[in-house]
């Protein structure tokens, strides 16, 4: 494993951003934003009831739960901090889509799981997600660049 170099001072030029860490931390926020906006826009076009994050966050439920909210903000991509994931559980809860109920073991936590609902919602719109997801990366990458790609980015 490579040893972070500290920050060197001097002027922030283009030479500077060429640097293989920071050319590779402004690709992932990059990525992830052009990911997160073309997800956006796909969930509009198929009239989905949900935002791109509202969705990350049932498919973590759905596919994890029932899980803590904690553990929701260290498995949903898209919305990582704890007062965003409340933040998106409070609206699917709205929605009827998952249910907070008090957690059998820890006093004053809660436990989140999907409801009937929130799986429909999950099965109606993941696939042609799905579908988008598969475009648009494998317009870019072969099947095992994109192994390798998960495998380094899971690492971090």
């Amino acid at each position: 494993m490579a040893i972070a170099r500290p920050p060197a001072r001097g002027k922030l030029d283009a030479k500077r951003l060429q640097r293989p860490d920071l050319r590779a931390l402004l690709a992932v926020l990059s990525a992830a934003s052009l990911t997160s906006t073309r997800g956006e826009a796909d969930l509009r076009r198929i009239n989905s009831p949900l935002k791109i994050t509202e969705f990350d966050v049932l498919v973590a439920v759905g596919v994890g739960g029932p899980l803590r909210p904690s553990e929701i903000s260290r498995r949903a991509s898209l919305a990582p901090t704890l007062t965003t994931v409340s933040t998106i559980l409070r609206r699917l809860e709205r929605q009827g889509l998952v249910e907070r109920e008090p957690h059998p073991t820890i006093g004053g936590g809660v436990i989140v799981s999907i409801t009937p609902e929130g799986q429909e919602t999950l099965e109606m719109l993941f696939p042609e997600i799905e579908r988008k997801v598969i475009s648009w990366f494998g317009a870019h990458f072969s099947e095992s660049e994109l192994t390798v790609l998960a495998d380094l980015l899971e690492r971090i």
